[in-house]
């Protein structure tokens, strides 16, 4: 007599436990990657551990004597920032909080506090803000163009510091000192 015993349909295993695997070790490695150190570029959010005043970081309180404003994009400093970081966050929204406003130009404006920290941003929208004046702004970063100079209106000095940076920050939105001096 032959055996008739059945075998159970063979069971195909889930792709899921592959790809949460490698969707984690993307992550790990996004992290260690974006993570730092010193000199990670990254400054504390109002209220978080680290900054425990609850200000917005880098802005002055009223008599302090310490000023200067925060730019920053996927949570990073941009202020004073490397290459690198400027190309992590193209196409990442950008937003600025008491900058300083340190030359306007035909489409925009450098924002900083020191001129070897600045970064530029286009401002099509009618008139600019004064120089010295600190304005707050929300754009998104964008790649710095292949003839700065031209694209942007930038002199030869101004075009090599956004092209060494290798973007700058298109503004949507700016408020503050808005109006150029004559």
């Amino acid at each position: 007599m032959e055996s008739s015993i059945e075998r159970p349909p063979e069971r195909r295993r889930s792709p899921w436990p592959l790809v949460l695997g490698a969707a984690a070790v993307v992550l790990v490695l996004v992290l260690l990657l974006a993570g730092g150190g010193e000199g990670d570029n990254k400054r504390p959010i109002a209220g978080t551990p680290g900054n425990e005043t609850g200000q917005t970081p880098g802005v002055a309180d009223s008599g302090s004597g310490r000023l200067s404003g925060t730019l920053s994009a996927g949570g990073l400093h941009l202020l004073g920032a490397r290459s690198d970081i400027f190309a992590a966050t193209v196409g990442l929204p950008a937003t600025g909080r008491g900058v300083r406003v340190l030359e306007a130009e035909r489409r925009g404006f450098f924002v900083g506090e020191v001129a070897t920290e600045r970064v530029f941003v286009v401002w099509d929208e009618g008139d600019g803000p004064r120089p010295g004046s600190r304005v707050d702004l929300v754009g998104r970063v964008r790649r710095a163009p292949a003839d700065a100079r031209q694209v942007l209106a930038l002199d030869a000095d101004d075009a090599r510091t956004v092209q060494r940076q290798g973007a700058f920050v298109r503004a949507s939105i700016v408020s503050g000192a808005v109006g150029r001096s004559s």
